[in-house]
């Protein structure tokens, strides 16, 4: 029996799969409906995105100690597992 000959074929774009699983997902919801999903999950990863970018700024803040500062509360953190008694009970449990 001869060998099979393999297909020259490209793999599809990111960009048509994507479409594909949205259509997919999506069923046989009407369009109009299946924006409100659409919607929940980009304001989800708008909220994600904007809380990593505020939890680095207060990260930082308290690391340089700018936070407690602006809090008042700049002698009154003492420094145990080498970070302020906030971030260590984060952090270090």
């Amino acid at each position: 029996m001869p060998p099979r000959k393999k297909k020259d074929t490209k793999p599809k774009p990111l960009k048509a799969i994507l479409w594909e699983s949205a259509d997919q997902l999506r069923g046989t919801l009407d369009a109009a409906e299946y924006k409100h999903f659409v919607l929940g999950l980009v304001f989800l990863k708008y909220v994600s995105v904007a809380m990593a970018e505020k939890r680095a700024q207060l990260e930082e803040g308290l690391r340089d100690g700018s936070t407690l500062a602006s809090l008042g509360l700049e002698g009154a953190a003492s420094v145990r597992c080498g970070k302020p008694d906030l971030v260590r009970s984060l952090r270090c449990g």
